[in-house]
């Protein structure tokens, strides 16, 4: 999928539906807080990997992800990443 600079591929707590690998671009990893602020805690470049907490543990995402350019990220859903999960135990 192609993510536009300022695009918000998912947000902090919201249920995992796909993993997702960089092909370029970078993007920023954002941490909110209760009290409102948020801090950038990394960034995720080609070949980085993200999102696979929130599909293996049931939970919403534990931050924001935002691209800070033109980025190009592969997005596997949730089913056929389990498929795949599977097959590699067999």
């Amino acid at each position: 999928m192609s993510v536009p600079f300022g695009s918000v591929i998912f947000h902090q707590g919201q249920a995992g539906d796909a993993f997702y690998m960089v092909q370029s671009g970078r993007l920023r990893v954002i941490k909110h807080n209760a009290e409102g602020g948020s801090a950038t805690v990394g960034y995720l470049y080609a070949g980085d990997h993200f999102g696979e907490g929130a599909l293996l543990t049931g939970q919403g995402h534990r931050a924001t992800v935002r691209a800070v350019e033109d980025s190009d990220v592969l997005q596997v859903p949730k089913d056929q990443f389990f498929k795949v999960l599977k097959k590699k135990r067999n």
